[in-house]
């Protein structure tokens, strides 16, 4: 189907890319949102990617596009944002609407616990943004888009092997920074 409105677009059909577009929003918005930890820079990743995708439309050889789309995004993302990263303070990262979905999903008996594990997930998160990209980005694509390693090794342009051991080894170096800072698990 989208190879279809690939086609239809680059044979002058105008709205066939705005089908791709509304396709893959969600999805893509997502990735960008965990990629930069804010709305603002989510929107800029966003739009910056569905620019890139546009102009280069007519190089797409791919067999899947998704896999495509988040490989371009991980590319600008990487040209662009990782020169510039700043660090979320613990209030702004709590006011953004996908991170408190996320501490609605924790489960606990009483607001003791509650506490507890909303500050554990707090400090898991600004850990998880300390990390190098090689580490974070496969942790972030495959905890948080729910992708498997064979996806994430397109998509990053390595062997899935390469991608066990990145996460694995990410997720190592989140438990060990939350044990020396925090003092947790």
């Amino acid at each position: 189907m989208d190879e279809i409105l690939i086609n239809e677009y680059l044979d002058g059909k105008e709205g066939s890319i705005d089908l791709l577009i509304d396709r893959y929003s969600r999805p893509l918005y997502k990735l960008c949102f965990n990629l930069v930890k804010n709305n603002f820079e989510a929107d800029d990743l966003f739009q910056e990617t569905w620019i890139k995708i546009i102009r280069n439309i007519h190089k797409y050889k791919s067999k899947n596009f998704k896999n495509f789309l988040y490989k371009v995004c991980i590319n600008t993302y990487k040209d662009q944002y990782r020169k510039n990263k700043k660090q979320k303070n613990l209030f702004s990262l709590m006011e953004d609407e996908l991170y408190m979905r996320r501490l609605e999903k924790v489960q606990a008996t009483n607001s003791e616990n509650i506490l507890v594990q909303k500050e554990l997930v707090n400090y898991m998160m600004e850990n998880l943004y300390s990390l190098k990209d090689h580490y974070r980005i496969p942790l972030i694509l495959f905890y948080f888009d729910g992708m498997k390693y064979q996806k994430i090794a397109e998509v990053m342009g390595v062997s899935m092997g390469t991608v066990k051991s990145r996460i694995s080894k990410g997720k190592q170096k989140l438990k060990e920074t939350m044990e020396v800072n925090y003092n947790v698990i």
